[in-house]
């Protein structure tokens, strides 16, 4: 993989739900998602343009902040009222918890779901602690092996995907990898 590639992949926690879909339900997840309307959220440049006056926008911004603290919270009730060991009544498997390798395409980390190559899954991220609203997907699984310390790693390559959320994807990790270069260029000057 080259340094350009990699510099879009990131590592975030994340919880991630999936569910394994037979081929009669392939055709009803992608209409499904594909009328899904994810919380849109002002872009800085729209509000920017929308004439605003500053205080405005410190109260949009904190309502943003709070709309989506708020979106966090039903989440996790979510979570907390299903049951932990059995897929939930849509075939959920339930979120873990885990460190992921994200970028626009895809994703991979160590998931305990029985797949194989080939596969297709209906794919809930829930990347609360960038802020991002919880993004729903369908992605084939193109590789499972296992790591050097045992743990099988599945790799996902997001197959639909709405803009909006390969967007908010995008720019999380361009986010974080300037994040990371500002501190690996203050580490050098000291």
């Amino acid at each position: 993989m080259s340094e350009q590639r990699e510099y879009f992949r990131i590592s975030i926690l994340a919880r991630v739900g999936l569910r394994v879909l037979p081929p009669e339900a392939v055709e009803e997840a992608r209409l499904q998602l594909k009328q899904r309307h994810p919380p849109a959220a002002m872009s800085p440049s729209a509000v920017d343009e929308s004439g605003l006056a500053a205080e405005n926008r410190i109260a949009l911004d904190l309502l943003q902040r709070i709309a989506l603290s708020l979106d966090r919270i039903d989440r996790r009730l979510d979570e907390f009222a299903r049951e932990r060991h059995q897929p939930d009544e849509a075939g959920f498997i339930p979120a873990q918890a885990i460190m992921i390798t994200l970028s626009a395409s895809g994703f991979s980390g160590p998931f305990s779901v029985d797949v194989t190559s080939g596969d297709l899954v209906e794919v809930q991220l829930d990347l609360w602690e960038s802020g991002l609203p919880l993004i729903t997907a369908l992605a084939h699984v193109i590789n499972v092996q296992e790591s050097d310390d045992g743990r099988q790693i599945t790799a996902f390559s997001f197959d639909e995907i709405l803009a909006e959320d390969q967007e908010r994807i995008v720019q999380l990790t361009l986010r974080s990898q300037s994040q990371a270069l500002r501190e690996s260029r203050r580490g050098e000057e000291r």
